[in-house]
């Protein structure tokens, strides 16, 4: 798969949740830019492959997917107020990664793991609150380099 691929993959699952939900991509220090944002929303950490050669010179990546779940937050709120916002966004990951896995095991030799949630409090220039998932897809490198 490729980068766009990936990009579309995760863009795809998130669509399945409903247009409640908004999406944006980059490096996270552009998640603080546009301060208008609808929420819960969720951002797409910019991309990143640790490829290696195994079997017979067999190329395979290892796409590192990083998607920050955020609501926002006000800066006085209680552990209670947080902590509902963080259980809200929690149930949220999990479905993403529930639809994740599902698209990816009807692709051949598509294998998902190292997936992580963890929670974030009071973070960003909105002050949001939520979760951080990631997850490591491994897919061979079908690049037609001749």
């Amino acid at each position: 798969m490729t980068r766009a691929e990936i990009r579309q993959l995760i863009n795809d699952g998130i669509k399945v949740l409903g247009n409640q939900i908004s999406f944006g991509s980059g490096r996270i220090t552009e998640f603080n830019k546009d301060r208008s944002k609808e929420y819960p929303f969720i951002w797409l950490e910019s991309l990143s492959n640790n490829p290696d050669v195994i079997h017979y010179g067999a190329h395979m990546d290892h796409w590192k997917v990083v998607l920050h779940i955020a609501m926002k937050d006000k800066i006085d709120s209680s552990a209670d107020e947080y902590e509902d916002i963080i259980d809200k966004c929690d149930l949220i990951a999990q479905k993403l990664t529930k639809i994740y896995v599902d698209s990816l095991e009807s692709a051949k030799l598509v294998d998902f793991d190292s997936t992580e949630r963890m929670p974030f409090i009071h973070k960003h220039a909105d002050d949001t609150s939520g979760v951080i998932l990631s997850f490591t897809i491994n897919v061979p490198d079908t690049t037609n380099v001749c």
